[in-house]
């Protein structure tokens, strides 16, 4: 038995948006669906302040309240005290709360590429060695990247040219934070003919295995390693957890250094970039127990962490320059329609990869 899942759009005319009109609107829809027989299982968001104020005051049931108690002595570093879910009054079930994966992929590549930037505060390091976008860069580049000649990646001058538009990208950030960028940043460090700005090339490790372990949790949880099922439920449990316990070492290390005064809150990810990977693990788990554990269903990942309103968005800001001042819903709907279609036939144009130079594209002056 699986079970399925369905986006439903609702709209509201505000003039500012704000935490109590998002926790308002979110019981209303909880409460009314049940009625007509469906069930609200999880609410997706992004990082925007006013979501998470929202979400945190309506939170009332904590991991430690859902996971086993094996599971939380075997990962005892990991802080399971994270409230990621209420009680819906209605059915009396369970309601998550998840950010939205998109959107903190992006973030995590932003943060990297903040990193690179002298002129930014945030310098994410790992203990004392520098994690940042420029760092792979550098071992695209010693690799071959940007030679013309085929490379064992779908890495581009896009991925490291960040702008307004790439930085809104999903599939650039997605394939920064992969394994085979991860094997390529290896292969540079182990060839001894290659040179790195770096000298001690072992610094780059540290950027290596934040994308290899990103590229798990990705992979789970965008549905490319399929659905979580009760067969394979204590197994994805066990790879997130052992990934979530890999960041937190990490920000205990980072906690200790602040500590003893060697080291900035700018040093690591920022307060909503963290409390965003640490549910976006944490909450597959509990699901994970709760659904195929106990319950001996399999959910689609997919259909839990993405925010549906997003691509309708994204798709209507494609096709008007980035700009959504003023347009009607017969505009939105139009330039939804006209952007599917482009997407849809990008394909025939730039081969297998979406992220390729697209040499029909206008040339810039």
């Amino acid at each position: 038995e699986s079970v399925k899942g369905s986006p439903i759009v609702a709209s509201i005319n505000i003039e500012k948006v704000t935490p109590q009109i998002i926790a308002t609107v979110t019981y209303m829809l909880i409460d009314l669906l049940p009625i007509y027989g469906f069930s609200a299982v999880v609410s997706a968001s992004d990082a925007a302040g006013c979501n998470w104020a929202a979400y945190k005051a309506m939170g009332t049931v904590s991991l430690k309240d859902i996971i086993d108690n094996e599971v939380i002595e075997k990962y005892n570093k990991i802080d399971f005290d994270l409230v990621v879910a209420f009680e819906n009054e209605v059915t009396g079930e369970r309601h998550y709360i998840i950010p939205d994966l998109c959107h903190l992929g992006k973030n995590l590549v932003t943060c990297l590429e903040l990193s690179s930037n002298k002129s930014s505060q945030r310098d994410l390091k790992n203990g004392k060695a520098p994690v940042n976008l420029r760092m792979g860069e550098h071992c695209w580049l010693a690799t071959g990247g940007g030679s013309n000649q085929l490379q064992e990646t779908k890495l581009t001058n896009r991925h490291w040219d960040r702008n307004a538009y790439s930085r809104m990208n999903v599939l650039l950030a997605f394939q920064v934070l992969s394994a085979s960028c991860a094997a390529m940043i290896r292969n540079a460090i182990s060839d001894e003919e290659i040179k790195l700005p770096i000298e001690n090339k072992g610094v780059y490790n540290h950027l290596a295995n934040f994308c290899d372990n990103m590229n798990t949790v990705i992979d789970i949880c965008n549905g490319r390693d399929g659905p979580h099922t009760p067969e394979n439920a204590v197994e994805r449990q066990t790879l997130l957890l052992e990934k979530m316990q890999y960041f937190f070492e990490w920000k205990e290390l980072h906690d200790k250094r602040v500590k003893d005064e060697e080291a900035t809150e700018y040093n690591f990810f920022a307060d909503e970039t963290w409390f965003c990977l640490r549910a976006l693990i944490l909450v597959h788990v509990a699901l994970i127990q709760e659904y195929c554990i106990k319950k001996k269903v399999s959910i689609n990942p997919k259909s839990l962490n993405t925010d549906v309103c997003e691509w309708f968005f994204g798709n209507g800001r494609q096709m008007v320059g980035g700009a959504t001042n003023k347009m009607t819903a017969v505009a939105w709907n139009h330039a939804d329609r006209k952007s599917g279609a482009f997407s849809f036939g990008r394909h025939a144009v730039v081969g297998n990869n979406a992220s390729g130079d697209n040499s029909f594209k206008r040339q810039k002056r």
